[in-house]
């Protein structure tokens, strides 16, 4: 690297024109080093540098530009991290490739050992309030105890494999009494969530999903752990990243891809934790077609567990508002994944099992009808995505008891179209 140029003004330096990253978008401006006018505008703050960019440059005969030292050393950090071998994330690639291809095979379906045998059956029956209470306590309750042991995986203060193991097994149990009632918890919320509600609403509809495709409690298990666990990398990403209202560079984007090697990593403190759930943590971005990140796995180089992992993590994600975009109405959310499947970017028998447990009105959402009512998803059809058991809810009078009806055997009923939620 060239040494400090003392023609240039504090905070800046010349160097070479090949030291610009094709992909970086611009935080600060970019100057002309040969030029007798010191504020010759090269690149403008906000500009993309592309290879033609520098093409153009190279062509007007500069070999040599004046940028901030924070632009160049932001430059600098994002190539180390793509050629130094070993750097965290690589030596995590490295780890994580020796177990990313184990038992990946695995068919999804119904058998004597699947969690779904257990789940009771409740028809065209409400919630209980009761038992609605006692589930919403317990989400609470859950929300407190795995935000602590997230905090202490980043602080060092490890925490047993058991206690996420019980953060799993208690969701088991929930779904084995009432997965719609599970599934509506999961979807909806009145406000803004934090990453941990937003893990641990992503686990509760992973295990929902995975229940509906065949899988055993054991493997739920594995599944909801590492949906709890997977962004806890992120906390190590710059929250201006995090949090930007604008779509980020490829630079700034390298440094968020970074995140499920650092869980990774974190997950080596706690060495009995399942291989399953470490490939849903490290798996978990990416996509069917081999577009995602890490490693661009793709079809069955991607874990069982992880394939679902990801539909649910995008379907929450959806639902949840960010400093990008506001949230979208259920019915929405949906339709996007369905469109994204389409694309390539899931796996097709994933996302048939997000429509058997959620229904394509997801629970808890509302809908116009026919007849120009209104009602409210509770449950839903497990082959008959469009036709639900609804709630039929008086818009004039909040306190009247609202009667439960099956759009699969009301004859002549049909769902025209989601609505918003007309209480708010």
């Amino acid at each position: 690297m060239s040494s400090v140029n003392t023609d240039c003004p504090p905070g800046f330096q010349l160097v070479p024109l090949s030291y610009l990253a094709v992909g970086a978008k611009l935080r600060e401006p970019i100057f002309d080093a040969g030029s007798m006018d010191r504020d010759l505008l090269l690149l403008a703050a906000g500009k993309k540098i592309s290879q033609g960019v520098l093409d153009q440059l190279a062509k007007r005969g500069v070999t040599e530009v004046r940028i901030s030292i924070r632009e160049l050393q932001r430059m600098q950090k994002a190539k180390s991290a793509l050629s130094d071998p070993n750097s965290a994330a690589s030596a995590a690639v490295k780890r994580a490739s020796h177990i990313e291809l184990r038992d990946v095979s695995q068919k999804f379906g119904v058998s004597v050992k699947s969690h779904i045998n257990q789940v009771k059956q409740h028809g065209e029956t409400a919630y209980q309030s009761e038992k609605l209470q006692t589930f919403v306590e317990a989400y609470q309750e859950t929300t407190k105890n795995v935000a602590s042991l997230l905090d202490g995986m980043c602080s060092g203060d490890i925490p047993e494999t058991a206690d996420l193991v019980g953060v799993s097994q208690t969701q088991i149990d929930q779904i084995a009494e009432d997965m719609d009632l599970v599934v509506s918890l999961g979807l909806h919320s009145k406000s803004a969530i934090s990453a941990t509600q937003r893990s641990l609403k992503t686990a509760m509809h992973a295990m929902s999903v995975g229940t509906t495709l065949g899988l055993p409690a054991n493997e739920l298990v594995e599944l909801g752990i590492g949906c709890l666990v997977h962004d806890v990398g992120m906390r190590f990403v710059p929250p201006e990243l995090i949090n930007s209202p604008n779509r980020l560079d490829d630079i700034d984007f390298l440094e968020v891809t970074k995140h499920p090697s650092i869980t990774f990593d974190l997950l080596r403190e706690l060495p009995d934790v399942p291989t399953g759930s470490r490939m849903v943590a490290y798996q978990m971005h990416e996509r069917w077609n081999g577009s995602g990140y890490p490693r661009q796995r793709h079809g069955v180089q991607i874990h069982t567990l992880a394939r679902i992992a990801m539909v649910a993590d995008v379907f929450i994600a959806l639902l949840t508002p960010r400093p990008d975009r506001p949230a979208i109405l259920p019915y929405d959310a949906m339709r996007r994944v369905l469109e994204m499947t389409q694309e390539g970017l899931f796996d097709p028998e994933v996302v048939r099992g997000l429509l058997k447990t959620t229904s394509l009105f997801p629970i808890g959402s509302y809908v116009a009808l026919n007849d120009s009512r209104t009602a409210r998803v509770v449950r839903a059809h497990r082959e008959l995505f469009t036709r639900p058991v609804v709630e039929i809810i008086s818009l004039n009078d909040k306190n009247k008891s609202p009667e439960v009806v099956n759009i699969a055997t009301a004859p002549g009923l049909e769902i025209v179209r989601a609505v918003p939620n007309p209480f708010t």
